[in-house]
């Protein structure tokens, strides 16, 4: 389970500065690999640093890989993975059409998508998008067929 030893060098202020970034980076992940470099700096094994933290034995080395590769900085650079959707490069254009005209339902905003753009979603993933583009979701109803017309405009006169 070991493998090869890793070694590394740290001084005292490489030290101070993986337990001041441990607790108060704003990256977890960040937070993660600065716990498992310093574990490995106080002669803690690797499989010991699994025992304690719960990381698998193979993200243990990549985080002193990283380390040894480019020091507390390499540790703090992170690139996730983020893949953008095919709407993303109608955005701009699908945003302005619905603040002109808003949708009534999420149905009518996934044809009008398609409509514009030719692309095809599931509802689920329309009403994300309507989110991410900052358009509140409304409920709507349905007037029921013996409505009262004549209460609703006493109604409306009183309020």
């Amino acid at each position: 389970m070991e493998g090869k030893m890793i070694k590394l060098e740290l001084t005292q202020s490489d030290i101070d500065e993986l337990i001041r970034e441990r607790f108060h980076h704003p990256d977890p992940m960040v937070m993660k690999r600065c716990e498992t470099v310093l574990l490995h700096a106080k002669g803690m094994k690797t499989g010991r640093i699994h025992e304690l933290t719960g990381f698998d034995v193979k993200t243990i080395r990549v985080h002193l890989h990283l380390y040894q590769s480019g020091g507390i900085e390499a540790l703090k650079q992170r690139d996730p993975y983020r893949p953008k959707g095919e709407l993303e490069e109608y955005r701009q254009s699908i945003g302005e059409e619905f603040r002109k005209r808003p949708p009534a339902t999420i149905k009518e905003a996934s044809e009008r998508i398609f409509k514009l753009t030719g692309i095809r979603r599931s509802d689920h993933r329309v009403a994300v998008f309507v989110k991410r583009l900052g358009l509140k979701l409304r409920k709507t109803g349905g007037i029921p067929a013996k409505a009262n017309l004549e209460e609703q405009e006493t109604f409306l006169k009183k309020n």
